[in-house]
């Protein structure tokens, strides 16, 4: 098994600041040090945007500015102009302490603020922001601290620097690691004892310290006696700082209380202070007896049967120790189906006992059933009672503390019909155990004066059950243990919940544009507290004119209800600077519920797609509409908004809105069968084979139920507001074709193609093209804003071509070239794709980062060459909650996507059954794609080939929570598809995280993106018994790994079932926060972290 680990961030490093004069001209350039070496592979990229190594990718063209000898480098880190994109933070990490004394910033922009800052990741402070206004130039600040990072800051995308230089002098290492805070002492045995603590750092808590001294006494440890307690052998080496470790001090006397205490040596040596000290007790020889057990104590994890039934029958059970066991005859039954067992289970017995014996009624003579013992997410294996005794007690003798003993049925006939515990209770002394720190407190969602915090809950003892109170603090400059007590406390703070739950609180009062930083401690119920929790930062927005403006008139503008979309209106905010003019990135976050929204349920609630923009100042202070559409008939909602700056501050929550749909609609028109194959929405003279509808925005066209043909729509336009909806009446409108295409649509806007008109049919719509060739569904000839749902598509030909096919290709002149049109908002939803010539969905062209390969002698003049026609791009992208399967190409196929994609929730079945070289993906994204490709369960299937994943991005992108099944080649494969002409190629990276591959064929990941830089593979769980299970990544290429499973043993995994295809984990696998890449849920929609850490793969535990 391989694991690849990224170190975590290190915080708290120990410095002393005196800044000098921020920019000067003249200096004495002996007393500034020597130029410091500086390398890309020093420079992380916090932000993740653009490549940040290029901020000291020229350190010879640089030259020697402080001696006069300073070049003119040229390239710069640009993150991109994005939403969100800036501010954009990177640092260096020089590797060792230096005294600071001069840095250098080339300035290639002359226009925004570059802020440069020392410290530590987490911990820093501001040493000068530069204006960069003196371009091209080098400015020199000249600074005075000790630090090992440095940190920088572009506020603006136009706040270019193309190199830094730094001036300094080797600090000796005087800083001794940080006192360990949480020493903690467990799992007492009557010769044994558990420690566990938080590694601290080489340098304070940065870095990682180079060995330990633990000592034990039976009495309270001091600086003072500390020589004279014993040394105990056998620690473990210093991890890096902020792992958890732990060790067990074993030879110690029965029924004995010991005090622990340590301290940590780095490599000088430098020894930190005194830990805290943490007691506990052996275990003694008291006598046992049968717990008292009762239904209420059960907690069932699988939710399949009825569990209480473990401990329902006591009374019958009597005492099988002492050779008075009874017969009790209820078990646990979860069921047979798939997926229901393995099925688990714990009792929480309200308080520690030292268990001495577990008896089991066997009951069934077959199956194995296995005893645990922990807490909830942390569990150890005790035994496995392979139940081959029917009906007998089964008694095991076990010797542990615990307040909790879980359950696994392995099978449906692993029965047992009573459980019977027997032990004492754990030393009755003071608790001595402190709620574990918090460690994930983040700060957002700003306001000019708030600012909203979340956390997970720790427990009462470490991360188990319930604390007592909170106390939360802030200041406007980092919190640290020494300075918490001058620190504002916060009033109002909730209480604790059940450990691993998610909390939140917003902090009001605050001033405007101001940064805050804030922190937890956690007490419980016997005044144990906790180790300060990390800290967090964030800034509050600005006053007066500048505050991000709050929508008031939100408000339903239909004059009347229907069941397809809610409409709603607001005016605009007038245009003040605070919100930047934009043709692909919307400053409004419009958001339903079917319950009513707040801020503290904002994220809960359901964002709609394809807000308006505002593209040109005059658009500012207009009334702007939309209409909400994928909403449930018959249904009440409540709606609001957020205004959004370019930066990804959002204003306060608006006014909310009520208003529902309706469960019935009416015809405008309807179609019947057999009477014509052309629709126009245009006025115009009817004919036996042309109908003119004259359809106006908001119309409903029927499909009436029954059998058709082909049939075209040409020419419907509807608005943003009130788009046209076709849909199925009466029953299914079944299309089967023999012609040169079975559904077709041309020159149409803002509409809705729905088969949710019938309640008897989930896909009320079906098309099929049974010609060679001849797609289902076709959308093109400039076709735009427009929804696609409840279809069923039935090639029903293996040499048919695409099931849907959306995009216009180019046909004349350049008409339909990427400069002239774009497809706007595209949603494809809810369909079901299957037996299809080629691709089941088609999305948008494959040559975005080529020339069309048709050229057009457009002017008529075939002598002087043919014209070069370029794709259309979409800006819009929605696919989701679609199953296609037995494909003969492609499952999914999006391409030219530059903006606002998402790909996510489809079933991708079966696919490539015709195993055609450089058609066989689950999901091909072509060339220009940017946006997100989440939650999707690809399994190639036994008729399919290929890979699960074809990638050739432009970057920008995040792959995750995609489970990856049996491909036959790479579960993914991601190259580059690199224009250096194309101005939208930005170099952007690629995110591949939380995935679940299982079996790829080849590599799980093969990536060959030498173009995209900064990108990251990680808390991915791969499992490939035949062989290496290791990605392949070409050597030009720049990504990092960091904690992924990558194992020939799927046990490793800790699977649920993988035999049935269920890949939950039964266990804990803590990976890495990726909540920065908006990974924030699993493949369930379960929030992550669920518990304290993120989990890795494609489900949290």
């Amino acid at each position: 098994m391989r694991k690849s680990i990224l170190f975590s961030t290190m915080t708290c490093l120990f410095m002393m600041i005196v800044i000098g004069s921020f920019f000067v001209s003249n200096h004495d350039a002996s007393a500034l040090g020597t130029k410091l070496t500086l390398t890309p592979a020093m420079v992380t990229n916090e932000t993740g945007y653009g490549d940040a190594t290029m901020l000291v990718d020229e350190q010879t063209t640089a030259g020697d500015p402080m001696n006069g000898t300073g070049g003119s480098p040229t390239t710069y880190w640009d993150p991109g102009f994005q939403t969100g994109h800036t501010p954009a933070y990177a640092y260096i990490d020089l590797g060792q302490s230096y005294n600071l004394t001069a840095i250098y910033l080339r300035d290639y922009t002359n226009s925004g603020d570059f802020i440069v800052y020392a410290g530590s990741p987490g911990s820093w402070t501001q040493l000068f922001t530069d204006p960069l206004s003196t371009y091209p130039t080098w400015n020199a600040h000249t600074v005075s601290v000790q630090t090992r990072y440095v940190r920088f800051q572009k506020t603006s995308a136009t706040a270019n620097v193309s190199e830094v230089v730094i001036y300094g002098t080797q600090a000796s290492d005087t800083t001794a690691p940080a006192a360990i805070s949480n020493l903690a002492v467990g799992s007492p045995t009557s010769s044994s004892l558990a420690l566990s603590w938080t590694a601290p750092g080489d340098d304070g808590n940065t870095g990682t310290a180079t060995s330990y001294d633990i000592r034990y006494s039976t009495s309270f440890i001091t600086s003072a006696n500390w020589s004279s307690a014993t040394p105990v052998s056998g620690e473990p080496s210093p991890a890096a700082a902020g792992t958890a470790q732990s060790m067990t001090v074993s030879g110690l006397s029965a029924s004995t209380t010991y005090y622990f205490a340590m301290k940590t040596n780095d490599e000088v040596p430098n020894v930190s202070g005194l830990s805290n000290v943490s007691s506990g007790t052996t275990s003694g020889t008291a006598t046992s007896q049968k717990l008292t057990l009762t239904t209420s104590m059960v907690t069932n994890e699988s939710g399949y049967g009825d569990a209480t039934m473990l401990v329902d029958e006591q009374v019958i059970a009597g005492d099988p120790l002492n050779g008075t066991g009874g017969s009790p005859t209820t078990y646990w039954d979860p069921g047979f189906q798939t997926g229901h067992t393995p099925a688990f289970a714990y009792i929480d017995l309200g308080q520690s006992y030292n268990l001495t014996s577990i008896y089991l009624r066997d009951y069934t003579n077959s199956g194995d059933f296995i005893v645990y013992t922990g807490s909830p997410g942390s569990w150890t294996q005790l035994f496995t009672d392979p139940l081959t005794s029917y009906p007998t007690w089964n008694p095991h003798t076990v010797s542990t503390q615990t307040r909790y003993v879980r359950f696994q049925k392995t099978s449906p006939t692993a029965n047992t019909s009573e459980i019977v515990l027997y032990g004492t209770q754990a030393s009755s002394g003071s608790d001595t155990t402190a709620p574990s720190a918090i460690s994930n407190l983040a700060a957002a969602s700003p306001t000019s004066s708030s600012l909203s915090l979340s956390w997970t809950a720790p427990g009462d003892d470490g991360t188990t059950g319930t604390a007592a109170s909170y106390d939360i603090r802030y200041s406007t400059s980092t919190i640290t243990s020494a300075n918490w007590a001058s620190a504002t406390q916060i009033s109002g703070e909730p209480a604790p919940s059940a450990a691993g739950t998610s909390q939140s609180m917003t902090v009001g009062g605050l001033s405007a544009s101001t940064t805050y930083y804030f922190a937890i401690k956690t007490s419980d119920e016997a005044s144990n507290i906790s180790s300060l929790s990390n800290v967090a930062n964030a800034t509050t927005s600005s006053s007066g004119s500048s505050t991000l403006p709050v929508i008031t008139n939100l408000h339903d503008s239909r004059t009347v209800a229907n069941r397809f979309y809610v409409t709603l209106s607001w005016t605009a905010p007038a245009y003040d600077g605070t919100i930047s003019t934009s043709a692909t990135a919307t400053p409004f976050d419009l958001r339903y519920s079917t319950s009513p929204i707040t801020e503290a349920n904002w994220n809960n609630a359901t964002q709609a797609p394809f807000e308006p923009l505002l593209v040109q100042t005059s658009d500012f202070g207009t009334t702007k509409s939309m209409a909400v559409s994928g909403l449930s008939a018959g249904t009440s909602y409540y709606f609001a908004m957020k205004t959004i700056d370019n930066a990804g501050h959002s204003s306060a929550i608006s006014n909310v809105v009520n208003a529902s749909t309706t469960s019935t609609f009416s015809c405008t028109y309807s179609i019947p069968q057999g009477v014509a194959t052309m629709y126009y929405g245009t006025s115009g003279t009817n004919d036996n084979s042309n109908i003119y509808l004259n359809a106006q925005p908001g119309d409903v066209v029927c499909l009436t139920a029954g059998n058709y043909g082909l049939i075209k729509l040409s020419n419907f336009t509807g608005t943003n507001d009130n788009p046209i909806i076709f849909i199925n009446s009466g029953g299914l409108a079944n299309f089967q074709s023999t012609g040169s295409y079975g559904f077709k649509i041309l020159g149409s806007s803002f509409f809705r193609l729905t088969g949710s008109g019938s309640a008897s049919y989930a896909k009320g719509i079906k098309i099929g093209a049974l010609t060679t060739g001849a797609p289902a569904l076709t959308i093109a000839g400039y076709s735009t804003n427009y929804e696609v749902d409840h279809l069923e598509i039935d090639n029903a030909n293996s040499s048919g071509s695409q099931g849907i096919a959306l995009k216009t290709d180019p046909d004349s002149c350049g008409f339909v070239d990427r400069n002239y049109f774009t497809q706007m908002n595209t949603s494809v939803h809810d369909n079901y794709i299957h037996n299809t010539g080629v691709e089941g969905i088609y999305i948008g062209g494959s040559h975005y980062s080529t020339s069309f390969p048709i050229g057009m002698a457009c002017d008529g003049n075939s002598s002087d060459g043919l014209e070069t026609l370029y794709e259309h791009s979409l800006h819009g992208v929605r696919v989701y909650n679609n199953v296609t399967d037995s494909t003969g190409w492609d499952g999914i196929q999006v391409g030219s996507a530059t903006y606002d994609v998402e790909i996510h929730h489809n079933t991708v079945t079966n696919y490539a059954t015709l195993n055609a070289t450089d058609q066989r993906s689950g999901i091909q994204i072509n060339p220009g794609t940017t946006g997100k490709l989440y939650n999707n369960w690809i399994d190639e299937g036994t008729a399919g080939h290929g890979q699960g994943i074809n990638n050739q991005s432009r970057g920008n992108q995040v792959i995750f929570n995609n489970v990856i099944l049996h491909t036959d080649y790479q579960g993914i494969y991601s190259k580059d598809m690199y224009d250096a002409t194309n101005p939208a190629y930005d170099h952007s990276p690629i995110y591949i995280v939380n995935n679940t591959f299982i079996n790829p064929g080849s590599y799980a990941l093969q990536f060959d993106n030498v173009q995209n830089y900064g990108s990251l593979f990680g808390n991915n769980i791969v499992i490939k018994s035949s062989s290496n299970p290791n990605p392949y990544v070409n050597p030009g290429s720049t990504i990092t790994e960091v904690t992924n499973l990558e194992s020939t043993n799927i046990a490793d995994a800790h699977f649920v079932n993988a035999g049935a295809n269920n890949y939950h984990l039964s266990v804990d696998l803590s990976g890495t926060d990726m909540s920065i890449y908006g990974v924030t849920t699993d493949y369930d929609g379960v929030a992550r972290p669920n518990g304290s850490t993120y989990d890795i793969g494609a489900y949290e535990h």
